[in-house]
């Protein structure tokens, strides 16, 4: 019974020693938003919790067509200029048809320049010498038909030789004229119906070229503007989906001088306004402070979205967002938590 007394004695002294200590190693944490005075100062201050922000907000960048990431060119944390390209998706299938599509425009224009030029020249002379051909045999069979008249009146030939000559000249005038029709065939062979039956195909050719560049085009993700590419949320071999709306794939930021976000309750928002001075510091920072100003208050209150996860933090109250600039380069990561004090001079510090 002692020796469970004792032993009973010895783990509450351990327990309670670690207890202790964990009291005192533990960082203290403010919480977010709160306002207190400040020692010899007139100002009240808002003290909490922020998160490095780029300037602007963070844009989630998507393809405009489905397919699989062949390449991912800019390293993360690189900056970039506008319509520089950061992916690429695997385009050989897109290439494929962008080549067709050229090769029905080359088909299209070669149909309609054949009919604009009309008839083979060589075709054309060829009829010409034919119809001339059988004129000069209707002209030779016509002078004999003369002849052979003016003889049949003097009875110095026959009636049947008239009759065949005759009908040789009949003969030849038919031929003739189906030889004219041939040649005038020729020359107008083209009807300006077939023109533009040949140059409709042709803009519709030249459309569907179009068309297939820019699916092209959707293939690759270019920069929107002048930023740096933050982080590839899909990677090289990666599927993307052509479904709306578009599935992102990277995070992209404006590039510029980094800001901090923070958030003032909705006791204290009306006195958080552009100009109030304020100081980023925090361990995050290893024991650096910069000197910063509010720069942007947002002009609607938001539920709370900036936590210190401490437990006298107050989650149930509307939350105004605001952006601080510090006076010097913020040298920190996107997106690392650090400790804000804003000053708000009109703050009613009795509330």
């Amino acid at each position: 019974m002692k020796m469970n007394r004792f032993t009973a004695m010895l783990v509450l002294a351990f327990l309670a020693t670690a207890v202790a200590s964990w009291l005192v190693a533990r960082p203290i944490s403010e919480p977010a938003a709160t306002v207190q005075l400040v020692p010899n100062d007139s100002a009240a201050r808002a003290v909490g919790v922020g998160y490095v922000d780029a300037p602007g907000e963070v844009r989630r960048l998507g393809f405009r067509c489905g397919g699989v990431i062949s390449r991912c060119l800019i390293k993360p944390g690189s900056y970039v200029k506008a319509g520089e390209v950061i992916a690429e998706l695997d385009q050989r299938v897109l290439e494929a048809a962008v080549h067709e599509a050229d090769a029905s425009v080359a088909l299209a224009k070669a149909n309609l320049e054949q009919l604009e030029a009309g008839e083979h020249p060589q075709l054309i002379s060829e009829a010409e010498h034919a119809l001339a051909r059988v004129q000069e045999e209707l002209q030779y069979l016509r002078n004999e038909a003369t002849r052979l008249s003016r003889l049949s009146s003097q009875l110095a030939t026959t009636q049947s030789a008239l009759e065949a000559i005759n009908s040789q000249t009949s003969q030849a005038e038919k031929s003739t004229a189906a030889y004219e029709a041939k040649l005038a065939y020729s020359r107008t062979k083209i009807r300006p119906q077939d023109l533009d039956v040949a140059r409709m195909s042709l803009r519709l050719a030249e459309a569907r070229a179009d068309a297939a560049r820019r699916r092209q085009s959707e293939a690759v993700l270019t920069a929107p503007f002048d930023g740096v590419v933050l982080r590839y949320l899909k990677l090289d071999g990666e599927p993307v989906s052509a479904m709306a709306p578009a599935e992102p794939a990277v995070l992209f930021a404006r590039s510029g001088p980094l800001q901090v976000r923070a958030e003032v309750d909705e006791r204290f928002a009306s006195a958080a306004i552009a100009g109030c001075r304020a100081e980023i510091y925090g361990r995050n920072l290893r024991g650096k402070r910069y000197s910063a100003k509010v720069i942007t208050v947002r002009p609607v209150m938001g539920n709370k979205t900036v936590f210190s996860r401490s437990v006298e933090e107050r989650k149930d109250l509307e939350m105004a967002e605001v952006f601080l600039e510090p006076d010097d380069q913020l040298l920190a990561p996107i997106g690392l938590q650090v400790d804000v004090s804003i000053e708000l001079p009109n703050a009613n510090t009795g509330l």
